[in-house]
Protein backbone atom coordinates (compact mmCIF):
# COMPACT_ATOMS: atom_id res chain seq x y z
CA UNK A 1 0.00 0.00 0.00
CA UNK A 2 1.41 3.41 -0.92
CA UNK A 3 1.04 6.61 1.05
CA UNK A 4 -1.77 8.03 -1.08
CA UNK A 5 -3.90 4.97 -0.30
CA UNK A 6 -2.94 5.07 3.40
CA UNK A 7 -3.93 8.75 3.49
CA UNK A 8 -7.34 8.17 1.87
CA UNK A 9 -8.17 5.38 4.31
CA UNK A 10 -6.83 7.38 7.26
CA UNK A 11 -8.98 10.40 6.43
CA UNK A 12 -12.10 8.24 6.11
CA UNK A 13 -11.50 6.37 9.39
CA UNK A 14 -10.46 9.48 11.34
CA UNK A 15 -13.47 11.47 10.06
CA UNK A 16 -15.80 8.71 11.22
CA UNK A 17 -14.08 8.82 14.63
CA UNK A 18 -14.81 12.55 14.92
CA UNK A 19 -18.39 12.19 13.69
CA UNK A 20 -19.10 9.54 16.32
CA UNK A 21 -17.46 11.62 19.03
CA UNK A 22 -19.58 14.65 18.09
CA UNK A 23 -22.73 12.51 18.12
CA UNK A 24 -21.80 11.20 21.59
CA UNK A 25 -21.15 14.72 22.96
CA UNK A 26 -17.61 13.59 23.72
CA UNK A 27 -15.88 16.64 22.23
CA UNK A 28 -14.98 20.20 23.03
CA UNK A 29 -13.67 22.86 20.60
CA UNK A 30 -9.91 23.31 20.76
CA UNK A 31 -7.61 26.10 19.55
CA UNK A 32 -3.94 26.93 19.92
CA UNK A 33 -1.87 29.90 18.80
CA UNK A 34 1.03 29.58 16.41
CA UNK A 35 4.44 28.76 18.00
CA UNK A 36 2.82 27.42 21.19
CA UNK A 37 4.49 24.45 22.84
CA UNK A 38 2.27 21.41 23.38
CA UNK A 39 2.66 19.22 26.45
CA UNK A 40 1.62 15.83 25.15
CA UNK A 41 1.56 14.23 28.62
CA UNK A 42 -0.87 16.87 29.88
CA UNK A 43 -3.01 16.53 26.74
CA UNK A 44 -3.38 12.80 27.20
CA UNK A 45 -4.77 13.26 30.70
CA UNK A 46 -7.82 14.87 29.07
CA UNK A 47 -8.04 13.12 25.71
CA UNK A 48 -6.86 13.48 22.14
CA UNK A 49 -6.68 16.50 19.84
CA UNK A 50 -8.38 16.10 16.47
CA UNK A 51 -6.82 18.68 14.12
CA UNK A 52 -9.12 20.33 11.58
CA UNK A 53 -6.90 23.26 10.60
CA UNK A 54 -3.23 23.98 11.17
CA UNK A 55 0.01 22.05 11.51
CA UNK A 56 1.86 20.65 14.52
CA UNK A 57 5.50 19.58 14.25
CA UNK A 58 7.24 16.94 16.35
CA UNK A 59 10.90 17.81 16.90
CA UNK A 60 13.50 15.36 18.20
CA UNK A 61 16.19 16.93 20.38
CA UNK A 62 19.33 14.82 20.63
CA UNK A 63 21.80 14.74 23.54
CA UNK A 64 24.42 16.57 21.43
CA UNK A 65 22.02 19.50 21.04
CA UNK A 66 21.07 18.78 17.43
CA UNK A 67 17.40 19.22 16.61
CA UNK A 68 15.86 16.93 14.03
CA UNK A 69 12.41 17.21 12.51
CA UNK A 70 10.62 13.95 13.27
CA UNK A 71 7.04 14.20 12.06
CA UNK A 72 4.17 16.60 11.57
CA UNK A 73 0.42 16.46 12.04
CA UNK A 74 -2.22 18.39 10.16
CA UNK A 75 -5.75 18.07 8.72
CA UNK A 76 -7.62 15.00 10.05
CA UNK A 77 -4.69 13.87 12.19
CA UNK A 78 -5.10 12.91 15.85
CA UNK A 79 -2.50 14.23 18.24
CA UNK A 80 -1.65 11.97 21.17
CA UNK A 81 -3.14 8.81 19.68
CA UNK A 82 0.20 7.14 18.90
CA UNK A 83 2.83 7.12 21.64
CA UNK A 84 6.24 8.45 20.54
CA UNK A 85 9.07 5.96 20.44
CA UNK A 86 10.72 7.63 23.40
CA UNK A 87 14.43 6.82 23.47
CA UNK A 88 16.15 7.55 26.83
CA UNK A 89 18.09 10.86 26.79
CA UNK A 90 16.18 12.01 23.69
CA UNK A 91 13.40 14.58 23.97
CA UNK A 92 10.36 15.07 21.73
CA UNK A 93 8.89 18.56 21.49
CA UNK A 94 5.53 19.36 19.93
CA UNK A 95 4.95 22.88 18.62
CA UNK A 96 2.19 24.58 16.65
CA UNK A 97 3.59 25.84 13.33
CA UNK A 98 0.32 27.69 12.65
CA UNK A 99 -2.82 28.57 14.56
CA UNK A 100 -4.55 25.27 15.33
CA UNK A 101 -8.28 24.59 15.49
CA UNK A 102 -10.04 21.32 16.12
CA UNK A 103 -11.63 19.30 18.91
CA UNK A 104 -10.72 17.64 22.15
CA UNK A 105 -12.01 14.09 22.07
CA UNK A 106 -12.48 12.96 25.65
CA UNK A 107 -10.33 10.14 26.90
CA UNK A 108 -12.87 7.70 28.36
CA UNK A 109 -15.12 7.74 25.30
CA UNK A 110 -12.16 7.66 22.88
CA UNK A 111 -10.48 4.71 24.55
CA UNK A 112 -13.69 2.69 24.47
CA UNK A 113 -14.16 3.56 20.79
CA UNK A 114 -10.56 2.60 19.96
CA UNK A 115 -10.99 -0.71 21.77
CA UNK A 116 -13.97 -1.52 19.57
CA UNK A 117 -12.48 -0.14 16.34
CA UNK A 118 -8.86 -1.25 16.10
CA UNK A 119 -8.55 0.03 12.52
CA UNK A 120 -8.32 3.58 13.93
CA UNK A 121 -5.07 2.76 15.70
CA UNK A 122 -3.74 0.61 12.83
CA UNK A 123 -4.14 3.17 10.05
CA UNK A 124 -2.68 6.01 12.14
CA UNK A 125 0.27 3.83 13.08
CA UNK A 126 0.84 3.05 9.40
CA UNK A 127 0.82 6.75 8.64
CA UNK A 128 3.33 7.44 11.43
CA UNK A 129 5.67 4.66 10.32
CA UNK A 130 5.59 5.91 6.73
CA UNK A 131 6.75 9.37 7.76
CA UNK A 132 9.39 8.02 10.14
CA UNK A 133 10.85 6.03 7.25
CA UNK A 134 11.01 9.19 5.14
CA UNK A 135 12.70 11.20 7.89
CA UNK A 136 15.23 8.44 8.51
CA UNK A 137 16.31 8.82 4.89
CA UNK A 138 16.79 12.55 5.46
CA UNK A 139 19.55 11.83 7.97
CA UNK A 140 21.69 10.09 5.34
CA UNK A 141 21.67 12.95 2.82
CA UNK A 142 24.05 15.83 2.16
CA UNK A 143 23.07 19.47 2.77
CA UNK A 144 21.63 20.20 -0.69
CA UNK A 145 19.78 16.88 -0.87
CA UNK A 146 18.29 17.44 2.61
CA UNK A 147 16.70 20.71 1.49
CA UNK A 148 15.41 19.11 -1.71
CA UNK A 149 14.00 16.21 0.29
CA UNK A 150 12.23 18.39 2.82
CA UNK A 151 10.71 20.58 0.11
CA UNK A 152 9.31 17.45 -1.52
CA UNK A 153 7.84 15.76 1.54
CA UNK A 154 6.22 18.92 2.95
CA UNK A 155 4.81 19.86 -0.44
CA UNK A 156 3.55 16.34 -1.19
CA UNK A 157 2.00 15.99 2.27
CA UNK A 158 0.07 19.23 1.88
CA UNK A 159 -1.05 18.34 -1.66
CA UNK A 160 -2.08 14.75 -0.85
CA UNK A 161 -4.01 15.90 2.23
CA UNK A 162 -5.71 18.64 0.17
CA UNK A 163 -4.30 21.33 2.45
CA UNK A 164 -3.01 23.01 -0.71
CA UNK A 165 -4.25 22.91 -4.31
CA UNK A 166 -0.73 22.90 -5.74
CA UNK A 167 2.76 21.87 -4.75
CA UNK A 168 4.50 24.42 -2.62
CA UNK A 169 5.83 25.48 0.76
CA UNK A 170 3.91 27.92 3.01
CA UNK A 171 5.62 31.01 4.39
CA UNK A 172 5.74 29.65 7.95
CA UNK A 173 8.29 27.06 6.76
CA UNK A 174 11.04 29.68 6.79
CA UNK A 175 14.72 29.29 5.94
CA UNK A 176 15.35 29.17 9.67
CA UNK A 177 12.88 26.28 10.07
CA UNK A 178 14.45 24.40 7.16
CA UNK A 179 17.95 24.90 8.57
CA UNK A 180 16.99 23.51 11.98
CA UNK A 181 15.18 20.56 10.45
CA UNK A 182 18.09 19.72 8.14
CA UNK A 183 20.81 20.42 10.70
CA UNK A 184 22.60 22.93 8.45
CA UNK A 185 23.09 26.70 8.59
CA UNK A 186 20.45 29.20 7.54
CA UNK A 187 22.94 30.65 5.05
CA UNK A 188 23.30 27.24 3.36
CA UNK A 189 19.52 26.97 3.03
CA UNK A 190 19.29 30.47 1.56
CA UNK A 191 21.98 29.67 -1.03
CA UNK A 192 20.26 26.41 -2.04
CA UNK A 193 16.83 28.07 -2.38
CA UNK A 194 18.35 30.98 -4.32
CA UNK A 195 19.99 28.54 -6.73
CA UNK A 196 16.69 26.68 -7.22
CA UNK A 197 14.98 30.00 -8.02
CA UNK A 198 17.62 30.87 -10.62
CA UNK A 199 17.17 27.42 -12.19
CA UNK A 200 13.39 27.93 -12.33
CA UNK A 201 12.70 24.96 -10.05
CA UNK A 202 10.90 27.10 -7.44
CA UNK A 203 9.53 30.63 -7.31
CA UNK A 204 8.11 32.90 -4.64
CA UNK A 205 4.37 33.41 -4.28
CA UNK A 206 2.42 36.52 -3.29
CA UNK A 207 1.92 35.20 0.26
CA UNK A 208 5.62 34.84 1.01
CA UNK A 209 5.82 31.09 0.40
CA UNK A 210 7.35 29.00 -2.37
CA UNK A 211 5.74 27.42 -5.41
CA UNK A 212 7.49 24.30 -6.69
CA UNK A 213 7.48 24.73 -10.46
CA UNK A 214 9.48 21.60 -11.29
CA UNK A 215 8.87 18.94 -8.64
CA UNK A 216 10.20 16.31 -11.05
CA UNK A 217 13.66 17.91 -10.85
CA UNK A 218 13.70 17.50 -7.07
CA UNK A 219 12.24 14.00 -7.16
CA UNK A 220 14.67 12.81 -9.84
CA UNK A 221 17.58 14.19 -7.82
CA UNK A 222 16.57 11.89 -4.97
CA UNK A 223 14.81 9.04 -6.79
CA UNK A 224 11.51 9.49 -4.88
CA UNK A 225 8.09 8.27 -5.97
CA UNK A 226 5.24 8.77 -3.49
CA UNK A 227 2.98 6.49 -5.53
CA UNK A 228 5.14 3.40 -5.11
CA UNK A 229 6.24 3.52 -1.46
CA UNK A 230 5.05 0.43 0.40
Amino acid sequence: MNYIEINKIKNKINTLFLENALAANATEPFSLERSSLINLKEIKKKGYIFIKEGTVTKILSRPDGNIQFNLFYSFNDILGLIEPVDIPSFHFEYRAMTDITGFWIFLDWANQYIGENSELMIINLQREIFWKDLINKLLSLGATEKVYYLLIIISEYRFINEIATGRGIPKFVTHDVLSKVCGISREQVSRIISRLKKQGVVKGDKNGGLIIVNSLYLANSLDIDFNSVD
